[in-house]
């Protein structure tokens, strides 16, 4: 039985407009059952009810909102739905995690030492959702400087799991996954360096994509290891992944990611430290960006014959029972539609967790060492035993740890060849409380360590070797909280990520928490 704090699951309805894809509220849009004003006017009233127990937000942008909202409903009274080819997302209501620009808005990184720094323009991945017509609802809660799994903030407080608020939404996008899974927007922002979006979605019970490294621009995204950063989509369903990615992913050069050339998937781009090899850019494939259109029109596909490897060992250790039956149950689901699933031995998936570390501490430091220096009791007791540790890790080790890395990326290739999927859990635990690596006299490096290892250790070697990796709802476990089934494919292979993400939907519809509101039922629109 689920313990009496967690809320019990319920079917995402699609006829509440805060359940809303953006097909069904495009739909809603075009019949005249909705309209942008007031369709922001309400989430903004939503957030108003539920963000003094999620902490979901730093900045609520009302006004802003409430400006793009007008402008989306005169595009639409001109165009109807003409004007949703110019901008598939027009009046779709999104957040954006707080390490990234938004123009005229402050981004803190969920630092105290940024508290009060404002964007001069908006980060390239916020522009392209704005050129897409999306409506921006605010700046997300995050873990400081992005650099944790549980989005314990101890500047702006924790974000709270909207399925049990005494516990953690995971991070470092906690804030983006507690306000999609409260049905506070429709599509969330985040960052992932070493499962920042696909923890969070998986402990929400939500969909999290994390894109081919490089294949999206970092342009005004506050850097944490520069070479791991990567923006990424939180949904509550596959198709709406797909559209929010797609929208990302059509840049200036007409379909083609960003102007045409991204990282390889080896590349350190230039923000980390001086003299780090960087690999000559090479360019997306040709209809890299149309495959995901087309993954957001028609996502579900076929899986048969579809070739899915099980990296068992080290992705399974420390799963407890009920945990693992949920993962196992979708495995069966994978080959009763006719894939080919197959154990496979993959070490170099368990080193890339220790290179992972190494090229993220070292890259971190670089981008935080100067505050270090100069203040570092502007940091929270995690963050700082961090960056202690990264204050002596060397250059020597950053290079091993790199060479290293090539060569996993080499590995990683020929298991590609024989298989178009891996599938494993995305963590291997469920929300944990909030305070859990906590002891009476305060912080406890060690426990804070194993649960990183827990959560992170799952996610973050496709970081690493820079593969696009997407998480699922695979249900709930017994105590009632979501699980998240992994699944990571070939460079570029985004839209076949997307469609087995669907197919699996399609038999296995999204779940939310039932959250009420102060009057005792969840608020809806009239």
């Amino acid at each position: 039985m689920p313990g009496s704090h967690v809320r019990p699951a319920r079917p995402r309805d699609p006829e509440d407009p805060f359940d809303f894809t953006v097909a069904e509220l495009r739909a809603a849009y075009l019949a005249g059952r909705l309209t942008p004003t007031a369709y922001v006017e309400s989430l903004l009233d939503r957030i108003d009810t539920f963000e003094p127990e999620l902490n979901a937000f730093i900045t609520v942008t009302a006004d802003l909102a409430l400006e793009q909202a007008r402008e989306a409903e005169r595009r639409l009274a001109e165009g109807g739905e003409e004007a949703f080819r110019a901008a598939p997302l027009l009046g779709v209501p999104v957040t954006i995690k707080d390490n990234f620009d938004l123009a005229g808005v402050r981004t803190t990184a969920g630092s105290a030492l940024r508290r009060d720094r404002r964007a001069a323009a908006d980060a390239a991945v916020v522009a392209r959702w704005r050129r897409a017509g999306a409506v921006i609802l605010g700046k997300t809660n995050l873990h400081e400087f992005a650099w944790g799994a549980t989005t314990e903030n101890p500047h702006f407080g924790p974000a709270r799991n909207p399925w049990d608020p005494r516990r953690s939404p995971g991070g470092s996008s906690g804030g983006a996954a507690a306000a999609l899974a409260a049905g506070l927007g429709v599509l969330a922002l985040g960052s992932d360096t070493g499962g920042s979006v696909r923890i969070p979605a998986a402990l929400c019970g939500l969909v999290g994509i994390k894109p081919t490294n490089g294949a999206l621009p970092a342009d005004g995204l506050v850097p944490l290891a520069a070479s791991l950063d990567c923006p990424g989509v939180l949904a509550r369903t596959a198709a709406d992944a797909a559209w929010g990615l797609a929208a990302l992913a059509a840049g200036d050069g007409g379909g083609q990611a960003g102007a045409g050339t991204v990282a390889s998937p080896v590349a350190a781009p230039a923000a980390t430290p001086a003299a780090t090899p960087v690999a000559t850019p090479v360019a997306a494939p040709p209809g890299w960006a149309a495959s995901l259109l087309a993954a957001a029109a028609s996502p579900a596909g076929s899986l048969a014959g579809l070739r899915v490897g099980v990296p068992r060992d080290p992705f399974w250790h420390d799963l407890n029972d009920d945990h693992a039956d949920r993962i196992e149950e979708a495995l069966a689901w994978l080959r009763d539609r006719g894939a080919v699933v197959e154990e496979i031995g993959a070490p170099f998936l368990a080193e890339a967790t220790v290179h992972q570390g190494v090229i993220a501490r070292f890259e971190a430091f670089a981008a935080l060492g100067e505050d270090w220096r100069r203040r570092p009791e502007g940091f929270g007791p995690d963050v700082a035993a961090r960056l202690r540790a990264a204050a002596v890790t060397t250059r020597a080790d950053y290079e091993l740890a790199l060479q290293g890395r090539a060569r996993l990326v080499a590995e990683a290739r020929a298991a590609f060849e024989r298989h178009d999927l891996l599938a494993l859990p995305t963590t291997r635990t469920t929300a944990p409380k909030i305070g859990s690596y906590l002891k009476e006299d305060g912080y406890d490096e060690a426990r804070d360590g194993e649960l990183r290892r827990v959560l992170l250790s799952n996610t973050a070697p496709f970081n690493l070797v820079g593969a696009p990796a997407i998480t699922v709802p695979a249900g709930v476990g017994a105590a009632g909280l979501p699980v998240g089934l992994q699944l990571v494919a070939p460079w570029w292979e985004e839209a076949r990520l997307l469609r087995a993400a669907a197919a699996w939907e399609r038999d296995h519809p999204p779940q939310l928490p039932a959250i009420e509101g102060e009057d005792g039922r969840n608020p809806r629109l009239d």
